[in-house]
């Protein structure tokens, strides 16, 4: 997994998984077919935004009726700050159709279409790589997006944000900015202002486990961005108490 730094706010891993489960005494159920399942990543998801003060809100989960794909969408903010929100992060993923299969029935289901089931497999059972890229978007408040009026304005908010994030999370992959505008009649205007990153989960994906741990970091990273861009771009604005 690259991206993040695991961090488990001082506590150890068995005790903030515990709330993953119904009582602190369930056993961790190993996922069927040694493959983490769509609900699973957005279970772990919800519970690591918990453990780090962070609200969920306008959750969107799509299936296409025919390739089979899922994807997944949702929004967050720091528990603490009151609506409407105007910076934000948006947290996105894409899951094929395949790995469904997998974490439903295993790999092994895959070679069936490949070969009869009596003959000898070449493959090791669970040994499959199935990674998954987990995007988030922090989205800047639209009076920064109103304050640029330069490509050199442009430049240096861009340089700015990325700087922020740095700091914030220091142990994560650098964003990108993206910048949209729109032309009318009076000439060109800029539209939105974001920063984009991702995590890759890798091996993380065979341990559900490893993916609660890691999303525990990945959502810290978030909490900790969304406040430092706060602070630099809307201090005091209505709805922002970082």
């Amino acid at each position: 997994m690259s991206g993040g730094n695991g961090k488990t706010n001082g506590d150890s891993g068995a005790e903030q998984l515990s709330g993953l489960f119904a009582s602190e005494d369930a056993e961790m159920p190993p996922p069927p077919g040694f493959y983490v399942t769509f609900e699973h990543v957005i279970n772990s998801l919800l519970w690591a935004a918990t453990q780090n003060k962070l609200r969920v809100y306008e959750l969107r989960s799509t299936l296409d009726i025919i390739t089979l794909d899922r994807e997944f969408k949702a929004y967050v903010v720091p528990q603490s700050w009151k609506p409407p929100y105007h910076l934000y992060a948006e947290i996105s993923f894409y899951w094929p159709a395949e790995y469904s299969v997998a974490g439903t029935h295993g790999d092994e289901v895959i070679c069936t279409m490949y070969h009869d089931s009596e003959e000898e497999c070449p493959h090791e059972p669970g040994g499959a790589e199935f990674p998954l890229d987990i995007e988030v978007h922090y989205q800047m408040p639209d009076a920064l997006v109103s304050s640029v009026d330069s490509d050199a304005g442009v430049e240096a908010i861009a340089r700015r944000i990325r700087s922020l994030f740095a700091e914030a999370a220091p142990q994560s992959n650098a964003v990108t900015v993206e910048v949209g505008a729109s032309f009318a009649d009076d000439g060109l205007r800029l539209t939105s202002i974001a920063a984009h990153g991702f995590w890759a989960l890798e091996e993380e994906m065979r341990d559900l486990s490893k993916v609660a741990m890691a999303l525990l970091g990945l959502l810290d990273d978030v909490g900790r961005a969304l406040k430092r861009f706060a602070k630099e771009f809307a201090p005091g604005q209505e709805g922002l108490q970082p």
